[in-house]
């Protein structure tokens, strides 16, 4: 069974999701708990296990340590950017030095433009293992080794499945959600928008092939960036889908 909490709940939002379990506070659990933080533009989302906490993203513009820490700072930390956008990574720095236990994953593809300060990322403790509950895919273009000149950081993005449950697409373009279809097990059922609710994700396909599919979250700040898009919220209600926004719950917690 899972159980949904928020933070900051608006009561006047209950009445759309009345099943929901809401909670007041992040507090520790026995059972597993996986968090879409308040970052405001960003992602930050972490899959608490009892001796680990595995970070995808953790950059936005609102940095909580004391939450986090209620949760992570006793358990070995793992980073994983899903690409090297600063709304993606910016916390790295403040959080490495938080956590005395902690490693990051790079995969093949990332890449950091020309005196990009998320070098120093190239330069931190490595992960010497993945979680087996951890999947991850690939962007289908060159390594970045391979690459001589990027302006665009998106189509570099992976993306995370956690336990076949678990959907965090990155930034990814449209075209890199259909290709990893075929590698998403239909069961998923939490899926964290790709570029935060952008016009250039949320494919339509992926909404057909994850039949199962019962909350959709997007970080995100309308107010200033407009995510997410009108074009992505008329793709979702198309569909029968209407998105938690992280904007107007705070922290959204699912407990395992």
């Amino acid at each position: 069974m899972v159980k949904t909490c928020f933070d900051f709940v608006r009561p006047s939002f209950y009445l759309l999701f009345p099943l929901l379990f809401l909670c007041a506070s992040i507090s520790p659990s026995g059972s597993d708990q996986f968090v879409i933080w308040n970052v405001g533009q960003g992602q930050w989302t972490t899959y608490v296990t009892l001796n680990e906490c595995f970070h995808t993203d953790f950059g936005g513009e609102k940095f909580n340590l004391r939450a986090v820490s209620q949760l992570c700072a006793k358990k070995k930390n793992l980073f994983f950017p899903t690409h090297l956008d600063h709304d993606h990574v910016g916390f790295h720095a403040k959080l490495s030095r938080a956590f005395s236990s902690h490693c990051v994953f790079l995969h093949e593809h990332i890449i950091a433009k020309t005196g990009d300060t998320k070098k120093k990322i190239f330069h931190a403790n490595q992960c010497e293992y993945k979680p087996q509950y951890i999947q991850i895919l690939l962007p289908n273009i060159k390594k970045a080794s391979q690459q001589r000149r990027v302006t665009n950081r998106n189509p570099t993005s992976a993306s995370v499945v956690i336990k076949n449950k678990i959907w965090i697409s990155g930034d990814a373009p449209k075209k890199q959600e259909r290709l990893w279809l075929k590698h998403l097990n239909k069961q998923i059922d939490i899926w964290v928008l790709g570029h935060h609710g952008s016009q250039t994700s949320t494919d339509s396909s992926v909404l057909v092939h994850l039949k199962n599919l019962k909350t959709i979250v997007a970080s995100q700040r309308y107010l200033k960036h407009r995510h997410p898009s009108v074009a992505a919220l008329k793709t979702l209600k198309v569909r029968g889908h209407l998105p938690l926004l992280t904007e107007h719950w705070g922290n959204v917690i699912f407990q395992f």
